[in-house]
């Protein structure tokens, strides 16, 4: 969430002081970092070892296809819209991964 927030906070005060685009991508980076491992934690504890590899393997598949739809989508949003939009989408976007593994982390240490 943190890596989201600080995405729309950098395109918030870039007008106001420049200085602050640094920190806050300084901070989205290693929010970002974080949430990768995370992730990758995740993934380990939820299939069991015989299939990791080929749940691993599915999941940077999905990830490769991803990237030439984000640039697509991103380039259509900066030409149309402006970089300010599509930064602070990508920030949104963020938060709401985030807000959905907090939620699925928070189900399965219930369960």
């Amino acid at each position: 969430m943190l890596s989201g927030l600080a995405i729309v906070l950098e395109v918030i005060a870039a007008p106001i002081w420049p200085i602050l685009i640094l920190i806050f991508a300084l901070c989205s980076t290693f929010w970002i970092s974080i949430m990768n491992i995370n992730f990758k934690v995740l993934v380990q504890e939820s299939f069991p070892s015989s299939l990791l590899g080929r749940i691993i393997t599915i999941n940077s598949s999905i990830v490769n296809c991803m990237i030439p739809i984000g640039s697509f989508l991103g380039g259509f949003i900066v030409k149309n819209y402006g970089a300010r939009p599509a930064i602070i989408l990508e920030g949104l976007a963020q938060l709401v991964t985030a807000v959905f593994y907090l939620i699925m982390f928070l189900k399965r240490k219930r369960a």
